[in-house]
């Protein structure tokens, strides 16, 4: 049986949340997918060269946005959603970049 995908942290005596387990699962349970949608794209008529190129960058690029993920919920203690969502926003130019991740958090065009 696989991990969820989404998973919670569980809290500690000394306040730390057990972030580490979690998002090794997710990317234990991505890499392990990937072959299989590769498979299944190369099965689809017209779509299926576009598709598998998009998972082998999906596959490049998850590391490092696992890696800001996981940095997200061990500095500011939030739960994998809310740290998920953090580097979202941080990727976004229109939204405020997070501190946690070493950006200004003002937005583009604005003075810090």
């Amino acid at each position: 049986m696989t991990a969820p995908l989404i998973a919670t942290t569980t809290p500690s005596p000394t306040g730390s949340s057990s972030t580490s387990t979690t998002v090794s699962e997710i990317a234990t349970t991505t890499q392990a997918a990937l072959p299989y949608l590769e498979g299944l794209a190369a099965l689809l008529p017209g779509f299926g060269s576009d598709i598998a190129m998009a998972l082998k960058l999906v596959g490049l690029v998850e590391p490092y946005v696992l890696q800001a993920i996981q940095a997200l919920m061990t500095r500011s203690g939030s739960d994998l959603l809310q740290a998920t969502i953090d580097v979202i926003e941080h990727l976004n130019p229109n939204a405020p970049n997070n501190a946690a991740l070493g950006g200004t958090t003002a937005k583009p065009g604005t003075s810090p």
